[in-house]
């Protein structure tokens, strides 16, 4: 590794960074690293079979305060799902209810629901996708979170 040269290779939490100086190697926290070297692109996903009330499907980690844009990626599935799920994913921006996110659900045997949204967000914390209301019980749902900051 070259003098100067930053690697953002999380260790503990923590990022080594050669000092432009001395040529050592030092841990500092991701904070403090110039916004050039911080996280750019964070992606999770996750699922839940028959999630209750406030189920947590997919959460990021706290993100940087900053501009970020947000792109999800959704569906429901199960053998018998209700039509009343379409819209039963919702979306919190640093656990505050931002919407949720419409995945059609036909309410038949075997039925799928797709949804996507995209949005672009200026704060900072993590984004979570969860359950608004209790799902039917032979359903699942999961989720797909990409965010990439934009500044």
């Amino acid at each position: 590794m070259a003098v100067g040269e930053s690697v953002n290779t999380m260790f503990q939490n923590a990022f080594a960074v050669v000092d432009a100086n001395a040529g050592q190697y030092a841990l500092t926290t991701e904070a403090a690293l110039p916004v050039a070297t911080r996280v750019t692109s964070v992606k999770v996903s996750g699922e839940q079979s028959a999630p209750g009330v406030g189920v947590d499907i997919a959460v990021t980690p706290a993100l940087d305060a900053g501009v970020w844009d947000i792109e999800i990626f959704s569906t429901i599935g199960g053998t018998t799902v209700a039509a009343l799920e379409s819209f039963n994913m919702e979306v919190l921006n640093n656990g505050v209810s931002y919407c949720r996110v419409i995945n059609p659900v036909p309410g038949t045997a075997g039925s799928t629901g797709l949804g996507r949204l995209k949005y672009r967000y200026n704060g900072s914390g993590p984004i979570t996708v969860q359950a608004a209301e209790a799902a039917t019980a032979s359903s699942y749902y999961a989720a797909t979170i990409i965010a990439t900051r934009v500044n």
